[in-house]
């Protein structure tokens, strides 16, 4: 017991000096010797800019217009823009199986869109136009802006 007291008072006295050192600092000085190491740097060749300022200015004054800037102005002639053919985005589905009665014609697909789960029939439309074309035992048909996909079960 008196051995386990003696360790027990050692470390809460390694822990007090710590925190008051970390908390008060330490009278640790630090100097710094400097080396003997010289540096040599290149001359930097400067980069010169020639600014166009011919636009309006932001504080009011006026600026006269030379004739070559006006010139230049005028013959500006506007981009035409190319056609962007657009990529259809696709939701994240997920097809989970199927769920039939045993009397029922029309089965219910499983499926999840964009993390919510679905139960949907042939022919029916949800939600941003998914329409459901048609359900399989081990995948379904999807039409979505015009484009069809087909998802294998998961």
């Amino acid at each position: 017991t008196y051995v386990l007291l003696l360790v027990v008072v050692a470390v809460w006295y390694q822990v007090f000096f710590r925190v008051k050192g970390n908390l008060f600092g330490g009278d640790d000085t630090i100097t710094i010797v400097p080396n003997n190491v010289t540096v040599h740097m290149s001359s930097l060749v400067r980069d010169t800019v020639d600014l166009v300022a011919d636009y309006r200015d932001p504080f009011g004054e006026t600026k006269a217009i030379s004739s070559d800037q006006e010139e230049s102005v005028k013959k500006e002639v506007k981009p035409i823009a190319p056609k962007i053919h657009r990529r259809i985005v696709w939701p994240v589905i997920e097809y989970y199986g199927l769920v039939k009665k045993t009397d029922s014609k029309q089965p219910l697909a499983i499926i999840k869109i964009d993390g919510s789960t679905l139960t949907m029939r042939q022919g029916e439309d949800i939600y941003d136009g998914i329409f459901l074309k048609s359900i399989f035992r081990d995948s379904i048909k999807i039409r979505y802006k015009k484009e069809t996909k087909a998802f294998v079960r998961k």
